[in-house]
């Protein structure tokens, strides 16, 4: 693993990825010195590995729904609050929601794009991905957070005009995107 992330810029690690897992795969992203948004099953694997926990630091983002939070350490009725208390390490938070809290840098932003559509499986996987090629290009992870949501939300909202709230997928996410960017250029 260390070898595959010798000369990237950033990484993604998450989704997909089992509960299963040798808890070294994750070591290896959040040690490797480079940004890196943690999601999904990465998540699970650092709530059971409390040590993992302490790697966080700035350069990171995560990405917990309420379940992973809850998990994580984080179980209030308080979005803000949970979202502050998953960042002592100062990594950045999205909280996923109806609306996401972003956490980082002292600085709370709140994403309301986005439809009911998206709470299926996969869509949290998309906004991990976008995450991750933002955090590529080097932007600071609350920067990429912040684009990252408005961005998978704006593409959900696309994808449900055209496949319906019902029948939409993560992939209708994923083929909006193109619409998304012209939105916010």
């Amino acid at each position: 693993m260390l070898d595959a992330l010798n000369g990237k810029s950033a990484a993604a690690v998450g989704p997909g990825l089992s509960r299963r897992c040798s808890p070294a795969i994750v070591q290896a992203v959040l040690g490797a010195g480079i940004p890196a948004v943690i999601d999904a099953d990465a998540l699970n694997i650092i709530s059971q590995e409390h040590t993992l926990k302490e790697l966080l630091c700035e350069r990171h983002v995560i990405t917990p729904h309420p379940g992973e939070a809850s998990r994580l350490g984080a179980a209030g009725d308080d979005p803000l609050e949970n979202a502050i208390k998953l960042s002592p390490n100062g990594a950045c938070v999205i909280y996923k929601g109806a609306s996401s809290v972003i956490y980082g840098q002292g600085t709370a932003v709140l994403s309301t794009a986005g439809t009911a559509g998206m709470a299926r499986g996969g869509s949290g996987d998309v906004l991990t991905g976008i995450c991750g090629a933002l955090l590529s290009r080097g932007i600071t992870p609350f920067e990429a957070a912040c684009a990252a949501c408005e961005l998978h939300g704006i593409a959900g909202e696309a994808a449900e005009g055209k496949n319906g709230i019902e029948s939409m997928t993560a992939s209708d996410i994923v083929d909006s995107l193109k619409e998304a960017f012209r939105h916010v250029r």
